[in-house]
């Protein structure tokens, strides 16, 4: 029972009392501290000259010894009321946070960050006793035991985490039970995933958070536990990768993706044309003669005039393919216009009949003493992305009525989409879809990966920018060739 009496002594010298521990092999470290106190000195008096070292060891002692029993209290003869208990558990919290900083202290700096599997997805650190210190740790000497009590608090509900399991996690300290998801207010156990400050389950934090698929509206897959998507390279539309191959419907104009429950255009050869396209849609050979004459009109200005007028017609995605198929021109692709040659003696074109229904009706074509016939151009699509096809077949023309022949493809081609990008670059829409559409339009005409349209195109206008664009149609009609920038040409 030394022990006891030293700790009465302490308890009568108005010192913050320490409880007894219950087990035996830890009780003795209390008789100790009373022995030492009567050997240093005269009874309570001396208690005091106790230095750190042997407050730090009653610390360890004690949260060591509560760390897996509940406190009990032993009262002194004679008796306490509930107030003097309440004094009693105060001063051992106090003990207690004052060990448990040691520990966090030197436990912070050292604790290992856990992977995650995905961009945001973290692990807390597995469940401590809080009773736990580190041995060896230093003594603090700025932290009051208030401020240690208020630093060991539970950032879910506030309150101390005293003796029970906590974990550490976002920089913050969690009873096991207070760390849940504010989605589902389920417990979190291993990985999660933040967000402002708060942990969720990685799948709530998906159907909370991640994007959805602008085709489905449901959200981008997860595979190999990474959010996977497709995306269109100028309109960045994000939507999941089956979308590519299940046969969901794009724009025949802007080539995005059709919407759950969007409003599009079915045209009649079974195209589809988004709601922003039909805006400006051009539907048949009469509506797009004003277009027609203003294309004109800038090759005047540019010095490039035609010595005639060739027919231009709208007309079906069937009646391109067929004559493509006896040019054999556009082998593997979409073709959207056609420069026809004197052979052709009939074209069967596009007439409006009410609305958007149209019909197809066969036109004589005139045999001329030019090699052009007629100039075709596919139906349906917005003004922008028709003026710069007819921009484009234009320059067809004026070649083989300028007898400015047997040039190779990529020679021709890449003149034809040179004139279609000088004519994007000379308008200026108002609406911004139209801005946007003009400028996906010249995006497609600067990257086209093809030999024939886009290594031609590039190879025209590094010549166009260094030369002007008389110098070089001048240059490809005496050389069959196209000048290259820098060298000295005629």
């Amino acid at each position: 029972m030394e022990g006891a009496g030293g700790l009465g002594e302490l308890i009568a010298d108005g010192m913050p009392p320490a409880p007894m521990a219950r087990s035996g092999s830890s009780a003795g470290r209390p008789g100790r501290i009373g022995r030492r106190a009567r050997a240093s000195g005269e009874g309570p008096k001396r208690v005091q000259s106790i230095n750190c070292e042997e407050e730090l060891e009653l610390a360890l002692a004690i949260s060591a010894s509560e760390a897996g029993t509940v406190a009990q209290w032993v009262r002194r003869p004679g008796g306490r009321d509930g107030r003097e208990a309440r004094e009693r558990q105060e001063a051992e919290d106090r003990d207690f946070a004052l060990a448990l900083q040691l520990q966090s202290e030197g436990e912070t700096r050292r604790r290992p960050t856990i992977p995650s599997s995905t961009p945001g997805d973290q692990a807390p650190a597995p469940p401590r006793q809080g009773g736990q210190a580190r041995p060896g740790a230093e003594q603090p000497t700025t932290s009051s035991p208030d401020e240690l009590m208020d630093s060991h608090r539970c950032a879910g509900c506030n309150k101390w985490l005293g003796f029970h399991k906590w974990m550490s996690a976002l920089e913050k300290k969690w009873h096991t039970d207070c760390f849940r998801c504010p989605g589902c207010r389920k417990p979190i156990q291993g990985k999660y995933s933040a967000k402002d400050g708060e942990p969720y389950h990685p799948e709530c934090h998906r159907v909370l958070f991640h994007e959805r698929c602008k085709v489905c509206n449901n959200h981008l897959p997860l595979v190999a536990n990474r959010i996977s998507w497709s995306e269109h390279p100028f309109w960045r539309q994000k939507y999941c990768g089956k979308h590519n191959t299940d046969g969901t419907p794009r724009c025949t104009a802007c080539e995005c993706l059709k919407g759950r429950g969007a409003n599009w255009v079915l045209l009649e050869d079974g195209r589809q044309l988004c709601s922003s396209c039909q805006e400006t849609v051009v539907v048949d050979t009469e509506d797009c003669q004003p277009l027609y004459t203003e294309i004109l009109q800038m090759y005047r200005d540019l010095g490039l005039t035609l010595p005639s007028r060739p027919p231009l017609m709208l007309v079906f995605q069937q009646a391109l393919n067929e004559c493509d198929a006896l040019e054999g021109h556009h082998k593997g692709s979409q073709t959207r216009g056609m420069t026809l040659a004197e052979e052709y003696r009939s074209i069967r074109t596009v007439k409006r009949s009410s609305g958007w229904a149209v019909r197809s009706e066969m036109v004589p074509v005139e045999r001329r003493h030019c090699s052009v016939t007629a100039i075709l151009v596919l139906y349906g699509l917005p003004r922008l992305l028709i003026g710069s096809i007819l921009a484009h077949e234009v320059m067809h023309a004026y070649l083989k009525l300028n007898r400015i022949t047997r040039l190779s493809q990529d020679v021709e081609e890449g003149l034809c989409q040179l004139m279609a990008l000088i004519w994007l670059e000379r308008q200026d829409p108002q609406d911004y879809y139209e801005k946007r559409l003009g400028s996906f339009t010249a995006h497609q005409i600067r990257t086209n990966p093809t030999a024939v349209y886009g290594d031609g195109f590039r190879a025209a206008h590094a010549a166009f920018q260094c030369y002007g664009l008389t110098a070089v149609v001048n240059h490809v009609k005496e050389t069959q060739q196209l000048p290259v920038p820098n060298e000295r040409i005629k």
